[in-house]
């Protein structure tokens, strides 16, 4: 809604909301009424076709069955075999007469047909709907009747379309072949319709219509008067119910609305009450609003003296912010200096501890060198990378401003160019693949794992790649839940010897890893 556009009111809203309400009631009602009358038409249009179709099925029985056999026998001496008179021997020619008959006594609203596809007299012959019923009846003979409701002519009937009488034996006399047929039928008719048929054909079907435009103009009738008479109920219940509501419930509402405009413009109105109306809920909502007319005078009359008596208040909480504000700084000063000499003397820790690695890692490079048998040489050269390798977490230490977590990727990647320089490896020919990314140990995680990697590398360049054999050594580190990680360490050489058991060596090195893992 545009700021400058003033809500709708509740009575326009209501008196909307009901409006379409009744309107729609009112259609809705009509259009039942309506549907249900041509529906109880299209029973009626049924049962008449009921009527009709056993009228016609009964005077083809009756010629059939009782007048053709009782005058053929009684004629027999007396008539020649070219003889025809198709008042009693055809009983399609007496429904057309009998329906020819009704039409003209003021039934010609309805229609009657013993359609046929090319059949004897033109009046019988089926229109294009009616000859595809009975193209379907010799095609599937469970099919009995087909019902629709057709427009003919702008106007709606109800049409049956049922299957007629088999041909027997006896219907062969008129319609097996022209020779065989009375010459007088076939002079009459001439010789090319209605002929060759077979005993169990279907050559015909029942056509039967029933306007429908009569009973459906009396339901649009009797629904406009329906229409006219619910129009007017709903039109006074309307008023009824408009009267009502002004006075029980827009009448009570516009009173607290104005009231609520009065206050909401001067306070002298505050304080003032509404009377009561009689309905329970703007009842209490108008008690409600007194009360708080009410209470809002009286806190006004006392808002002076709530200010000052709020004010001292919080001048006194002011003043003990500030002062507690103060000794928080002087607290956070004491820290701060305090933390400054915890980081100078932890730092000057690791720096000791890593010079101190150094020199143990010189005496033993000096001791070393007095050694002639290559057995100890190694071993003191294993015994200077396990130094080496803490010295470098403590030297990690030592350079960053976080002593709680080590970048385990930088210093695995220091420690492993440091023994391809001790062992004299060449990069190019042994490659390596580090997969430690964004992993941070503490001390007591990154010390034994750097002990891990530089037992398991070390061993790789000494034994895995012999005679300057090219390779790849691969290590992995990676976080298999909150508390534990997950290395592995890999080589490409030559493998370890069948004949070693790692679970039962005594090799300093793999005892070590065995340990510490």
């Amino acid at each position: 809604m545009d700021k400058g556009q003033k809500p709708m009111k509740i009575s326009t809203r209501l008196l909307m909301v009901s409006s379409t309400f009744l309107i729609l009631t009112c259609a809705s009602v009509v259009a039942l009424v309506n549907h249900s009358m041509k529906q109880q038409a299209l029973v009626d249009a049924k049962a008449k076709i009921r009527v009709m179709a056993n009228q016609y099925f009964a005077i083809h029985s009756y010629f059939s069955q009782r007048l053709k056999p009782a005058i053929f026998k009684l004629t027999d001496p007396i008539r020649s075999k070219e003889y025809f008179e198709p008042s009693w021997m055809s009983s399609t020619y007496a429904v057309r007469e009998i329906t020819k008959y009704i039409i003209s006594n003021g039934g010609d609203e309805y229609y009657l047909k013993d359609a046929a596809i090319n059949a004897r007299s033109p009046e019988n012959e089926a229109s294009p709907f009616e000859k595809e019923f009975i193209s379907a009846l010799n095609a599937n003979p469970k099919l009995k009747n087909k019902s629709t409701v057709q427009l003919l002519d702008g106007k709606p009937y109800f049409v049956l379309l049922q299957r007629g009488e088999l041909m027997e034996e006896s219907c062969l006399r008129c319609h097996s072949s022209p020779d065989q047929a009375p010459g007088d039928m076939v002079r009459y008719y001439g010789p090319e319709h209605s002929f060759h048929r077979k005993v169990g054909d279907s050559p015909h079907a029942i056509s039967i219509r029933v306007p429908l435009s009569s009973a459906y103009e009396t339901a649009n009738r009797l629904s406009l008067k329906l229409s006219g008479l619910l129009l007017t109920l709903l039109l006074a219940l309307f008023g009824v119910f408009a009267w009502l509501n002004n006075r029980l419930v827009l009448k009570p509402l516009s009173m607290i609305h104005k009231k609520a405009l009065e206050i909401s413009t001067s306070e002298e109105h505050l304080g003032e009450e509404i009377p009561l109306p009689s309905g329970r809920e703007l009842n209490e909502l108008t008690t409600a609003f007194n009360k708080m007319s009410i209470h809002l005078r009286h806190h006004i009359d006392h808002l002076e003296n709530l200010v000052k008596d709020r004010t001292d208040d919080l001048s006194k909480t002011n003043e003990q912010l500030k002062a507690e504000i103060v000794e928080r700084k002087r607290a956070e000063d004491k820290i701060k200096t305090s933390l400054k000499e915890k980081v100078v003397l932890l730092r000057e820790i690791h720096h000791r501890v890593k010079n101190n690695m150094q020199v143990i890692i010189s005496l033993l490079k000096l001791q070393s060198d007095k050694i002639k048998d290559k057995q100890y040489v190694d071993m003191f050269q294993d015994s200077q990378d396990r130094i080496k390798t803490m010295s470098l977490i403590h030297e990690q230490l030592y350079q960053t401003k976080d002593f709680a977590d080590i970048d385990f990727g930088e210093h695995v990647e220091s420690l492993v160019n440091g023994l391809f320089v001790s062992y004299g490896i060449d990069a190019n020919k042994v490659k390596l693949d580090m997969e430690i990314k964004d992993v941070f140990l503490d001390l007591e995680k990154a010390i034994p794992c750097g002990l891990i990697i530089n037992e398991l590398v070390s061993n790789s360049l000494k034994h895995a790649f012999p005679q300057g054999k090219e390779g790849e050594i691969s290590i992995n580190l990676r976080s298999t839940n909150e508390d534990e990680f997950e290395l592995s360490v890999n080589d490409n050489g030559i493998g370890i010897s069948e004949d070693l058991d790692i679970e039962q060596t005594d090799t300093m090195g793999l005892h070590l890893v065995k340990v510490l893992a």
